[in-house]
């Protein structure tokens, strides 16, 4: 439920906060099946849901940019992954690089896992692991979506205008997830 609180009063008498809390629509039916009852109660910030509409357009992109070059187009967008390169190295047992991959790729199809380098004796590995896309925060989105763009026009596939694509991801959910490891 969506709204917002108006006003409130704490008494020290009763040991209790009263609130007016106004909710968008009709929420009686919800409110009448716990009326009187004891209830948790969580507040948090509203915030607008991300929008797929820059996933999307990345996508449909992508998309073109297969058939432009006779790429399945999931192989196109795990080389933008790797490209922006948000990603993680973390060192490991050599005996446990299979399972910590099986693990990190059943993520999605953005979350890629890679061994960089064997480690100071041959029991330990470095592993890759790269976030997908989802994890992106807005101005990583931007810089994923701007990689696509270039590639789109150098083979002249037509994309949005700039205003159209910020448009789009100033939608984009904007608290950074991951930060970049510049490895």
């Amino acid at each position: 439920m969506k709204g917002t609180v108006n006003n409130f009063m704490y008494s020290p008498f009763t040991k209790s906060t009263t609130a007016e809390i106004v909710l968008e629509g009709n929420q009686c039916a919800e409110l009448e099946k716990h009326k009187g009852k004891h209830i948790d109660l969580c507040l948090k910030r509203y915030s607008k849901k991300r929008s797929l509409n820059a996933n999307n357009y990345a996508w449909l992109l992508i998309g073109q940019i297969a058939m432009e070059s006779n790429l399945p187009s999931v192989e196109v967008y795990q080389n933008y992954i790797k490209q922006v390169g948000i990603y993680r190295d973390v060192d490991i047992a050599a005996e446990a690089e299979n399972a910590l991959k099986t693990v990190w790729q059943a993520y999605g199809l953005g979350w890629l896992a890679e061994r960089v380098d064997s480690g100071e004796n041959e029991e330990m590995v470095t592993l890759r692991l790269y976030y997908g896309s989802s994890m992106y925060s807005q101005r990583q989105m931007a810089r994923l979506i701007d990689n696509i763009v270039q590639d789109c026009e150098a083979l002249g596939i037509n994309t949005k205008t700039p205003a159209e694509i910020a448009d789009m991801i100033s939608l984009w959910k904007t608290e950074p997830k991951v930060t970049r490891n510049e490895g």
